[in-house]
């Protein structure tokens, strides 16, 4: 019989392995007391009671985890080839994570160094930094760093987290905040309109590509009429985490404000027949069939009320 310890570094290890693979796209919070929001508040109080019921489940199946029951229980259902939940084997590996985390941060915050001290050094160059500047920027991303991490400790600390949520908060972790705030604090002058003119152009042109894959996919699944296209291309850009109104975005100016993910989802939809609407619906859930069919072929399956599309439909 399998030691805990054999047997949780071999669960930790698919944990991990997962995780490189199965990332989500953050989004914008729904329009304030909007049915969007509502909807959202409704889903989040639904998943907490289903986080809840989960970790009493987790706790009856697996009684005392000093006696390695739950660990045993595991390897037996791997053995046997039984599909494996993952927010089973995430509620097994949760103190097993807990325990290793400092020496996971110690690996972030090496590499995370490295990267502050390229964007520092790039900073620097193209905008004249001075060494003053260039030293809080580098503190500014440690602080942002350490807020990164915290939010990962946490998901790790509760006790109704579930794999999705150690999944967000992974993707959390390898991200920077919002560098414009500071870099325009610190710039003035003609650095600090050629710097905004930069920034523009990027994310214009990330908006671009943006909207260019997702109407692809979309156009690939439901066949778009032109006026579809070009409606659906606006609404995706608009969509963009990087749009402002006014952007130039593919020869064609913005003259409207930028729309939340769950707004954006709904205007998109709202363009399509209900034939395509049908189409659309049936390959989403090909995408989570899909989905299952790779998890199974390890033995894993995912969690009853996962929802591949939670956020963005069109992703």
């Amino acid at each position: 019989m399998s030691s805990i310890k054999q047997v949780a570094g071999i669960v930790i290890g698919v944990v991990i392995g997962l995780v490189g693979g199965m990332l989500f796209k953050s989004s914008l919070p729904p329009e304030k007391d909007s049915a969007a929001e509502q909807l959202e508040i409704q889903r989040h109080e639904l998943k907490s009671a289903r986080n809840r019921l989960a970790v009493l489940e987790a706790e009856r199946r697996r009684g005392d985890l000093a006696s390695g029951q739950a660990a045993r229980d595991i390897a037996a259902d791997i053995r046997a080839g039984r599909e494996v939940d993952l927010d089973d084997v995430f509620a097994l590996t949760k103190p097993y994570l807990a325990d290793i985390s400092p020496l996971m941060e110690r690996m972030r915050l090496k590499e995370e160094k490295r990267r502050s001290e390229e964007i520092a050094g790039e900073m620097a160059r193209k905008y004249d930094l001075t060494k003053i500047q260039q030293a809080r920027l580098e503190d500014w991303m440690a602080a942002e760093s350490q807020v990164n991490a915290e939010k990962f400790r946490m998901v790790l600390e509760d006790e109704e987290s579930d794999f999705e949520d150690f999944i967000r908060a992974t993707e959390e972790n390898a991200e920077f905040g919002d560098l414009d705030d500071f870099m325009e604090s610190e710039l003035s002058g003609e650095k600090l309109a050629e710097y905004k003119a930069e920034r523009l152009v990027e994310r214009s042109e990330n908006v671009t590509s943006e909207a260019n894959r997702k109407l692809h996919r979309l156009h690939e699944v439901v066949d778009l009429d032109v006026s579809q296209q070009d409606a659906a291309f606006l609404l995706f850009a608009r969509g963009s985490g990087d749009y402002e109104e006014g952007m130039v975005v593919d020869g064609m100016q913005g003259t409207q404000g930028g729309l939340s993910v769950a707004q954006r989802n709904a205007e998109v939809m709202s363009l399509l027949r209900p034939e395509q609407q049908a189409q659309y619906q049936s390959y989403q859930a090909e995408q989570r069939e899909e989905a299952n069919r790779e998890l199974q072929e390890v033995g894993l399956k995912l969690p009853a009320d996962w929802d591949l599309f939670e956020d963005d439909l069109f992703d």
